[in-house]
């Protein structure tokens, strides 16, 4: 690995930490991985919380929220609505430079968008600036939007858009169905920091069964499967615990409500627990206790959340979508047959079966991702494409 020199790097991000999510934690990660290496970096995201403050500095990253911009009275006909989102978020984003900079984050060399509704913001701010734009998307299905594709195609068509940086084959495919061409796509694994812990012990306990799944409550993500799971598994006399841990949003809200409900019409109350609330610290903690990790996605780009999890050292199985196909390999043991409550009860129950085969299987696999996506490798690499833009603009 050859060295690379200083960067000054500004990210763009609509959710930063402490929100929870696979592009949360990606991009918190690959920041804070740059900060390591003393790169410079700040971050420009939402001010999601009355109580977040508008300048921080955390783990050397600078961040910097824009204010609950928007109409103060909906009704309004004094102003333009469909103007005011963007312009009086720019206007926000320009004062949140002005703050970076005031805290002593020089003027930038490369910009850094992270998810598409980051690429216009991102597209400005690399004009105002006069330097290169990277982009990395992390919506698993543009597509399935009211207008998604034509959205996708037209945000990958801006002429500031130096690099399309990818993590996965999924993301690979998704940038070309956008009309990317393929030398302009650069491929960097994704990576995560987590802290050393024991590999899973090679038999479970007796009972109960504690099992943990980590996601956004949203369709794809698909925790009513494994609500039926954990149904039919009591059912056959199993004593089995299960901790849904993600957050929802507006979107995803009806969502959230439909899995309480289908735990409470399924008596498992007392059984399913779900956590939207909880922070990283938090989550990990209950990843740590944890016997098994069950992720039932029925669609991802990638899924950092099993990636997580078997790096924490915990026995993972997980529904067999193209994502996680990627982590585990594609014909790997650890894959349920399908993303049901019956494929997902099955894949579980294999598992006591066989512990200590599973338990081996998910050491062998923690090795192999620990190398393959490790952060300070992201962070590594991504940092040779800035310098590589930056070179060539001097």
């Amino acid at each position: 690995m050859r060295w690379t020199g200083f960067v000054n790097v500004l990210m763009v991000s609509p959710l930063y930490h402490p929100y929870v999510g696979g592009a949360e934690t990606h991009t918190r990660s690959l920041a804070e991985g740059l900060a390591r290496l003393g790169h410079g970096v700040g971050v420009i995201t939402d001010r999601g919380y009355a109580d977040q403050a508008p300048f921080e500095i955390h783990n050397k990253v600078m961040i910097a929220r824009t204010t609950a911009f928007g109409l103060q009275d909906p009704a309004s006909r004094e102003v333009v609505r469909w103007e005011v989102g963007l312009f009086e978020l720019l206007d926000d984003v320009g004062r949140c430079l002005e703050r970076l900079r005031a805290h002593g984050h020089g003027d930038a060399d490369v910009v850094h968008a992270q998810g598409q509704g980051a690429y216009l913001i991102g597209a400005v701010l690399a004009r105002e600036l006069s330097v290169p734009l990277l982009v990395t998307s992390h919506e698993t299905l543009p597509f399935d939007d009211r207008l998604g594709r034509s959205r996708s195609q037209v945000l990958h068509t801006f002429p500031e858009i130096a690099k399309v940086i990818v993590g996965s084959e999924f993301f690979l495919r998704q940038a070309l169905a956008s009309g990317v061409e393929r030398r302009r796509i650069s491929f960097v694994p994704y990576g995560l920091d987590v802290e050393p812990q024991e590999p899973a012990a090679p038999r479970l306990t007796d009972a109960p069964l504690q099992i943990v799944s980590v996601g956004r409550f949203k369709p794809r993500k698909n925790q009513l499967a494994l609500v039926d799971a954990v149904r039919r598994l009591r059912e056959e006399g199993l004593d089995v615990r299960c901790a849904l841990v993600g957050r929802y949003d507006a979107s995803s809200k009806d969502y959230y409500d439909t899995v309480v409900n289908a735990i409470a019409e399924a008596e498992l109350d007392d059984h399913v627990t779900v956590l939207p609330d909880v922070d990283d610290a938090g989550r990990r903690s209950i990843v740590a206790r944890s016997h098994l990790v069950v992720q039932p996605a029925e669609y991802e780009g990638f899924g950092l959340a099993a990636l997580e999890a078997i790096l924490a050292g915990r026995v993972t199985v997980a529904a067999p979508n193209e994502g996680f196909r990627e982590i585990f390999g594609r014909h790997s043991p650890l894959l349920a047959s399908d993303a049901t409550g019956a494929g997902l009860a099955a894949k579980i129950r294999d598992v006591l079966s066989d512990q200590a085969a599973y338990a081996a299987e998910s050491a062998r696999l923690r090795e192999i991702v620990r190398c393959h996506n490790s952060v300070d490798n992201c962070a590594r690499h991504t940092a040779i494409l800035y310098e590589e833009l930056t070179a060539r603009r001097g």
